[in-house]
């Protein structure tokens, strides 16, 4: 998929159907559970990491969390979903120039 300047990008910490998802935050067993502290630290193209944790992650259900950018220049959002008990899931996007 295709990612643009400009465009909102729902930045997950899964995929899939929210019935049978890939990723989010999960115990050692496999099971989603939601951690005391999910965050969210990422770097937009041209700028510096942001932090978004808690309450400011919007919520998709038991362990699957999302927040929404917008980038303004093109080149690699890099980023990473943590937890206050380790969990680490690195993730990058590559987003273009806005099409004509």
């Amino acid at each position: 998929m295709a990612y643009y300047v400009g465009e909102a990008i729902a930045l997950s910490n899964w995929t899939g159907p929210s019935a049978t998802p890939t990723g989010g935050y999960r115990n050692a067993s496999g099971t989603l559970y939601d951690p005391t502290t999910p965050t969210l630290r990422y770097r937009l193209p041209g700028q510096t990491v942001t932090s978004v944790s808690g309450g400011s992650l919007t919520k998709d259900g038991t362990g699957l969390y999302h927040q929404i950018v917008t980038p303004t220049a093109d080149g690699v959002i890099v980023g990473a979903w943590l937890s206050n008990d380790g969990a680490y899931q690195p993730f990058t996007i590559d987003v273009q120039p806005a099409p004509i």
